[in-house]
């Protein structure tokens, strides 16, 4: 997927940032699952959209990553032009859409948004 203006570090730092917040949610108590709700990054959306666009590309990344890593089938095919603007867009108004569930992890509904908004088509 481009990322359009971002460097491969940035990249990196994305995705260790996303690898790193999940690796810590795996040791977390269990009242603690996720340090970034979707309240919050609803508040990114809003205040700060780069800083969700970074979260959202990370997470993106750490998703597909993890896909790969156990060899899970992907339940979303994103175009490769797409923009990692345009994904974050997506999940935004996932969000505006979707207010009732925001107290939830935002990785688990950046998630949603592209599993609905990029659906695999039927072989």
């Amino acid at each position: 997927m481009p990322l359009g203006p971002f460097t491969m570090k940035a990249r990196i730092k994305a995705v260790m940032a996303a690898f790193a917040v999940f690796s810590c949610s795996m040791i977390a108590p269990l009242k603690a699952q996720h340090f970034v709700d979707g309240n919050a990054l609803w508040k990114l959306c809003q205040e700060y959209p780069s800083h969700a666009e970074h979260y959202v590309s990370g997470a993106v990344d750490a998703i597909i990553d993890t896909s790969l890593i156990y060899s899970a089938p992907g339940q979303f095919c994103m175009r490769a032009n797409l923009s990692s603007t345009q994904v974050k867009d997506v999940a935004c108004k996932f969000l505006a859409e979707h207010p009732q569930v925001r107290d939830a992890a935002a990785a688990k509904l950046v998630h949603a948004a592209i599993n609905i908004s990029f659906p695999c088509p039927d072989h």
